[in-house]
């Protein structure tokens, strides 16, 4: 899992980012890739995935990357997820076969 750089820690609320590419040759990417989401109370800032990891490809054909973002607030119940990247590197195509994010943060 990597920690997104966006990250703060005084941020209080956590979710849990899959993207899984591809398995197909060339299905992976070299753009930079970055997502927003929202809920019933909110939206996230804007994520850029690719950053997270100086001098690490991600996105490849056939991996799953997992991404750990936080939000100053909770956004509630989870409602939309938009995921999108620059067109930039050798290889700039993309092929996402799955795309899932959960809310890690418990409130007792």
């Amino acid at each position: 899992m990597t920690i997104a750089h966006e990250n703060r820690p005084d941020h209080d609320y956590s979710y849990l980012v899959c993207v899984i590419t591809g398995w197909w040759k060339d299905a992976g990417t070299t753009a930079n890739v970055s997502l927003s989401f929202s809920g019933t109370r909110g939206h996230s800032a804007r994520h850029c995935l690719s950053e997270s990891v100086p001098g690490k490809q991600c996105f490849l054909a056939g991996y799953e990357d997992w991404f750990l973002v936080t939000t100053p607030q909770s956004l509630g119940e989870l409602r939309s997820l938009s995921v999108w990247h620059d067109n930039k590197g050798k290889s700039p195509h993309w092929s996402v076969s799955l795309l899932g994010i959960h809310n890690e943060t418990s409130i007792v």
